[in-house]
């Protein structure tokens, strides 16, 4: 059974599913992959949703009401897609961001296809806060996916990084399947998530991922990084990552 530490499954919220029947069906395809637990995680911080913690929190409450009520075998964890943004930074110095199962350590962080100057510094300040930022879809970004050096460089600082299920199988396109199909060869994909935002277009599907994933790396590396990871996450645990491959041009 599979864990999606990145679903935008809330209603309502974000350009998630726009009502409640849409969940249900996200939840629905999930459980019938193989999924039991799903981080429900809008956009956070992004300027564009008017999103907030509250309102996270609440639809979150509606949401797994309505899962239970339907007799649908997924477990809904709270989690947010964030952004850098003013409110951000703010919502970091008073402690009310929102981090993956409420454990105070794993969030996710959504960059643009441009990565700001002043990351480097401001992944080393998160990890001296004991949070570690996760970095959602790389393989989307286009600074990341034309010099993976710039990722490796993130990761040694203590950065995760999370691939679109969807992006390894090819439903992004070939660019961001080489780049996905890149950074897990080279050891800098830690975990695989749905990302998935509707029950028809982008669903919550992990298994066909799995499945690529164990033709790259094996079926034990493909379930430290799709089931043993996650896990860990949701916990709140630590764990060790491997060092990032180093390729000769490099």
């Amino acid at each position: 059974m599979m864990i999606d530490l990145h679903c935008h499954i809330l209603p309502g919220l974000d350009d998630g599913p726009k009502d409640l029947k849409d969940t249900l069906a996200m939840a629905r395809i999930a459980a019938a992959d193989g999924v039991h637990t799903i981080c429900a995680s809008p956009h956070l911080f992004n300027g564009v949703f008017a999103t907030s913690r509250t309102s996270i929190l609440e639809r979150l409450a509606q949401a797994r009401e309505a899962v239970q009520a339907a007799g649908i075998g997924v477990v809904l964890r709270p989690a947010a897609d964030m952004h850098l943004t003013p409110e951000f930074f703010e919502a970091l110095k008073n402690r009310s961001i929102i981090t993956i199962g409420e454990t105070g350590k794993y969030m996710l962080l959504e960059f643009p296809s441009t990565i700001p100057s002043g990351t480097p510094e401001l992944i080393f300040q998160l990890r001296l806060q004991g949070y570690v930022p996760i970095l959602t879809h790389p393989e989307r970004a286009t600074e990341l996916a034309e010099n993976p050096k710039k990722l490796k460089e993130l990761v040694r600082l203590g950065c995760l990084t999370q691939i679109t299920a969807a992006s390894l199988t090819g439903q992004f396109g070939r660019a961001a399947q080489k780049a996905a199909d890149r950074f897990v060869r080279d050891r800098i994909a830690h975990l695989i998530a749905t990302d998935a935002h509707d029950p028809e277009f982008r669903p919550p599907i992990l298994s066909q991922a799995f499945n690529v994933l164990r033709s790259l790396v094996g079926t034990a590396e493909a379930e430290e990084i799709m089931l043993r990871r996650p896990q860990l996450v949701l916990q709140g645990k630590t764990f060790a990552v491997p060092e990032p491959r180093k390729r000769f041009f490099e």
